[in-house]
């Protein structure tokens, strides 16, 4: 009998004893005092033993990595640089829909079935906690910066949060700008024009990826603070143009970041160097376009009273209208709203282009949609969005193939049992949206590009927690419907004007994570006028 079992079998014992003693007149009541401690003994052995069968994560498989480092280095071989998605998904072939993987100090959760998902999603707490970007972290320290919407946890995060449910989450709310967002993708459309004409080669356009960037600052700008940068004009301001690089290096090095960031930090690696100098420019940028915004809006919104009056009103002055938020709180969360739509908003156009040059009968089915809306002469509206189901399940499968973002993540907030294992409070959960995404058990013909699936009249047997490119619950991705509208008005707009098909050296573009999957800055696509 090993100590614990002992100990918990003397303890009851002596209660036991104790409890008889206490009752040696009657014999009725020390017969039935005897027979409670003889089922406590029973009971503590029972529940001993069920301790000492419970699975921890210890006991589930996985790589056993190297000391200290754990599986690190598997991620920064040459042939895996940013290819985190698939070294997940060969993990997950080798060890199953969940393993452990110690990944430096910590030892991280696995999961790529959805049935465990959603259990994780359904049960989550008041604050689900995501891991944090360490290095954003950093960042913040070292500048004495607040904590944004992205990298907050705990009431911080919920109080932000609760404002922006009141302002991004609700149709309505989305639907007074669908207009601005439709001229701007117009714009967006004839700007590819102009930069195809330049190109000598064939009738791509080069570093397309930027120029969707500068549509989406563009966007996401008019639906922050009603405003204008200038980045699709002819010449994009330099100053919008660092902002633009700017933004790509540092989610770029964010990735490279992943772990052992503070290490990086203190050595002060090129890594970091570009990391830290690409943040010092989009919070410059940043701050001084809310600056020159905040200027002219102070007297109005300081003379603003009720919320009636701030209907139509900037996200940026329910901030500065809110006495609960700091000036810097305001601002940083500006930023970091503006951060986190471009570069996911941008890739995932740029794979829709991708993939619908290489399948012309899916490219086909949105012409048809936009042309029987008999739109030539006037603006996509929201009413017309409600009559293009095509290009909806398009997107939907585009994000299933190319999720923008491969790994969703979890902190146990408490001890949790998952699949039988108890897992450890703040154990991190690696929720694998790309490896269920093509899961042959989950989807018909998963690596393939099937539209069609998603209509409502297609039989559907997968379940929806397979794919979940904007997450789940509260803290799914608060810009979902702003980030949804601009895409479909996006391809909607160039599908148009456009017909693709891949350039006479086209390649097989091969997906890479800097902080979201991304195919890069060129795309072998050639857009001829329809």
């Amino acid at each position: 009998m090993n100590p614990a079992t002992e100990m918990l079998l003397r303890r009851a014992a002596c209660q036991a004893v104790s409890l008889v003693r206490q009752n040696t007149r009657c014999v009725v009541t020390e017969r039935r005092l005897e027979n409670s401690a003889t089922d406590a003994i029973i009971n503590a052995s029972e529940n001993t033993s069920q301790l000492q069968d419970q699975k921890t994560i210890q006991d589930l498989p996985g790589p056993s990595g190297y000391p200290v480092i754990g599986t690190a280095p598997e991620y920064f071989r040459k042939p895996n640089r940013g290819q985190m998605h698939e070294v997940q998904r060969r993990f997950h072939a080798k060890y199953g829909r969940i393993f452990k993987e110690r990944l430096g100090p910590v030892t991280n959760l696995s999961i790529a079935d959805p049935k465990l998902v959603e259990e994780l999603f359904r049960h989550e707490g008041r604050y689900p906690t995501r891991p944090p970007y360490e290095a954003w972290l950093h960042y913040k320290e070292m500048r004495m910066r607040s904590k944004g919407i992205v990298s907050a946890s705990g009431e911080e995060w919920r109080k932000i949060r609760t404002l922006l449910n009141q302002r991004l989450m609700k149709p309505r709310q989305i639907q007074e700008h669908v207009n601005d967002l439709s001229k701007i993708s117009e714009e967006l459309a004839e700007k590819l024009r102009v930069a195809r004409d330049q190109n000598d080669k064939d009738k791509s356009v080069p570093n397309i990826l930027n120029l969707f960037y500068a549509w989406s600052i563009e966007s996401i700008g008019q639906v922050l603070i009603h405003e204008r940068f200038g980045c699709l004009e002819h010449d994009m301001p330099e100053t919008m143009n660092k902002f633009v690089r700017a933004i790509e290096d540092m989610m770029y090095t964010s990735h490279q970041l992943i772990v052992f960031s503070n290490v990086h930090k203190r050595l002060n690696t090129k890594i970091w160097r570009t990391f830290e100098q690409s943040w010092d420019i989009i919070i410059d940028v940043a701050k001084s376009i809310l600056d020159s915004k905040r200027k002219s809006l102070e007297e109005r919104v300081s003379n603003t009273e009720g919320d009636e009056e701030l209907h139509n009103a900037t996200l940026l002055e329910h901030f500065l209208a809110n006495e609960n938020l700091t000036i810097e709180e305001i601002y940083t969360n500006m930023t970091e709203l503006l951060l986190s739509g471009v570069d996911t908003t941008s890739n995932t156009v740029a794979v829709s282009m991708y993939l619908l040059s290489r399948h012309p009968d899916a490219l086909r089915q949105i012409q048809n949609e936009v042309d029987n809306l008999n739109i030539s002469d006037s603006s996509i509206t929201s009413e017309h969005l409600a009559k293009m189901p095509y290009l909806k399940a398009t997107v939907k499968e585009v994000l299933r193939l190319f999720p923008t973002v491969p790994t969703n993540a979890r902190v146990l907030n408490e001890d949790t049992t998952i699949a039988g294992h108890m897992i450890p409070k703040n154990t991190i959960v690696m929720l694998n949206t790309f490896t269920m995404c093509r899961d042959p058990n989950e989807f018909d013909k998963p690596d393939e590009f099937i539209p069609e699936r998603w209509l409502r009249n297609e039989v559907r047997e997968f379940s929806p927690f397979t794919s979940l490119p904007f997450g789940f619950g509260a803290r799914s991705c608060v810009g979902r419907r702003v980030a949804e509208t601009m895409v479909y008005l996006s391809i909607a707009n160039i599908a148009k004007r456009y017909d693709l098909r891949p350039t006479p050296d086209a390649f097989t573009v091969k997906p890479f994570v800097r902080t979201v999957l991304t195919l890069g800055d060129d795309l072998p696509v050639e857009f001829l006028d329809r």
